[in-house]
């Protein structure tokens, strides 16, 4: 989650939130929640989906995905808007919006559990993915639209249609994902169950811990970015730092291009050359001697002959001069 607040990039921003929600499904799956786990990927996915599609909606109206050339597109593009607010909301984890109740019962069993590292853990991810999704939100509807070379905002339009539609259906889905029927065949909770493992619930205090966690980073993540406040000189090398996920990207093109394809590439060759060649001479010296009868008919008796009579000679001469040599 804290790397989605320094992306440029607007759907490797989303990417990055969508991360952070996959630890805290890991997380809930660790601590034995199984049904809140499934809970969260279910009430998840509706509102991310939303995203990535208004997102696509966005950068095709402003042909760019950088979030530093977007801005002011509230006035232009209110439907996107609402949509976009009320899937920002529900992946944050505001009430009464999807994955607020399934985080509720991941912290209700964090609870249970009496873990504090756990219950930092979901507060911590709770409070960045709110503060990821407002940003985004914040940097692409407010203020004032980044006038670029060959563009004109002024003829950027709204979507409509089956897409717009098909928006809109997701945007039911987000509000209500999280209605549950307790203690019922259709409880999102009871799709996983384990012997003697008591299904994850609702709890008050969980319930209160979330919403305000949520709202408290939505709210700090408005007041940052929806002003433009600009960032500490001395936090620049940071924020480009984070911004390049530490830089992970390029050290494994750089070990990839510099080391693993020069390794690759003389592996093959010493293959080709040393091993292959290796094979190909003992399978045909095993063939040359499994077949005497063939090369023995190409030797003619007289050149058999006169080897057989050299070495005899050679041998006898041998023996003669060690024969008459002495040591000391």
């Amino acid at each position: 989650m804290l790397w989605a607040l320094f992306q440029d990039n607007l759907k490797r921003a989303i990417a990055y939130t969508t991360m952070g929600e996959l630890g805290l499904m890991v997380l809930a799956l660790g601590i034995g929640a199984y049904g809140a786990g499934i809970f969260e990927l279910f009430t998840h996915a509706w509102p991310k989906a939303l995203l990535f599609l208004a997102a696509g909606v966005i950068i095709r109206e402003l042909r760019t995905e950088r979030l530093s050339e977007m801005g002011g597109l509230w006035q232009r593009m209110r439907f996107t808007g609402s949509v976009m607010l009320i899937a920002v909301a529900a992946a944050s984890g505001i009430p009464p919006f999807s994955t607020f109740w399934s985080k509720d019962t991941i912290m209700s069993k964090a609870l249970a559990l009496k873990s504090p590292l756990t219950i930092a853990v979901i507060v911590a991810v709770t409070f960045l993915g709110a503060m990821a999704l407002v940003r985004i939100f914040a940097l692409t509807f407010t203020g004032e639209t980044a006038r670029r070379r060959r563009f004109e905002p002024e003829r950027i339009r709204d979507v409509g249609g089956r897409l717009a539609f098909a928006m809109s259906l997701l945007a039911i889905i987000s509000v209500v994902a999280g209605i549950r029927a307790l203690r019922s065949r259709i409880d999102l909770i009871g799709f996983v169950t384990f012997p003697r493992v008591p299904l994850s619930n609702s709890h008050y205090v969980a319930a209160v811990v979330i919403a305000s966690t949520a709202v408290l980073g939505a709210a700090v993540a408005w007041v940052i970015y929806a002003r433009r406040v600009p960032l500490p000189a001395a936090l620049r090398p940071v924020r480009r730092v984070m911004g390049e996920g530490l830089f992970v990207e390029q050290a494994y093109r750089l070990g990839a291009v510099a080391v693993l394809m020069p390794a690759s590439r003389a592996m093959g060759w010493v293959e080709s050359h040393v091993v292959d060649g290796a094979t190909d001479l003992i399978a045909e010296s095993a063939a040359f001697a499994g077949e005497p009868r063939g090369w023995l008919a190409q030797v003619r008796n007289r050149q058999l002959l006169i080897g057989l009579f050299a070495g005899v000679v050679a041998l006898g001469a041998v023996s003669i001069v060690l024969a008459g040599w002495r040591p000391g």
